[in-house]
C-alpha cells in the first residue's frame, strides 16, 4: 500500500469534526461519506476520549462530570495528539488511528454480537464502526484501530 494522507489531530472535542470531514474528503470514490462520517466520528470520539484523555466508561454514569471532565482535558493542552493516516491502493483504502494513552481493553476490541437498544450506556459506538467499515482491526497494544474500506 501507498501512503495517501497524514494528519495530527489536537486533543481537542472540537478537532473531531474537522478530522472527519478531512478524511471524507480523501475517502472519495472508496465510500459513501454519508456512511463513513459516522462510524469516523465514533472511532476518532473514542480514541480522544477513552485513549488520550484516558476516560473510563463508567465516568459516563454522571452526564454533569463526564462533560466536565471531556471539557477540562480538552482545555489542558496537555494530551497527545491522534494519528490519522490514510493508505490504499486500488482495491482497499485503510484509516489508521493512533492515540497514547489508554488502551482499548481486549474484550471491546471486536465486534458486537448483540444489538444495540436506547438504554444501553456504553457499546452502541462499536456497533457504528463495525456497520460503516468493511473491516476492522486492531493492533496488539490496543492504541490503534485500522478502519478498513474495499471497493465494490
Amino acid at each position: 500500500m501507498r501512503a495517501s494522507a497524514q494528519r495530527l489531530i489536537e486533543a481537542d472535542v472540537d478537532a473531531i469534526a474537522p478530522a472527519v470531514e478531512w478524511t471524507c474528503a480523501r475517502l472519495a470514490g472508496w465510500v459513501d461519506h454519508e456512511m463513513a462520517r459516522p462510524g469516523l466520528t465514533e472511532a476518532l470520539t473514542n480514541a480522544l476520549i477513552h485513549g488520550s484523555f484516558g476516560l473510563d466508561r463508567s465516568v459516563r454514569d454522571d452526564l454533569d462530570v463526564y462533560l466536565a471532565a471531556i471539557h477540562s482535558c480538552s482545555e489542558s493542552g496537555s494530551h497527545p495528539p491522534i494519528e490519522l493516516l490514510i493508505v490504499g491502493d486500488n482495491t482497499t483504502c485503510r484509516v489508521q488511528i493512533r492515540w497514547n494513552g489508554a488502551p482499548c481493553p481486549v474484550d471491546h476490541r471486536h465486534r458486537p454480537h448483540d444489538e444495540p437498544t436506547p438504554q444501553r450506556t456504553s457499546g452502541r459506538g462499536m456497533h457504528v464502526i463495525y456497520h460503516t467499515c468493511s473491516e476492522v482491526l486492531w493492533c496488539d497494544d490496543g492504541l490503534e484501530i485500522h478502519l478498513i474500506y474495499r471497493r465494490s
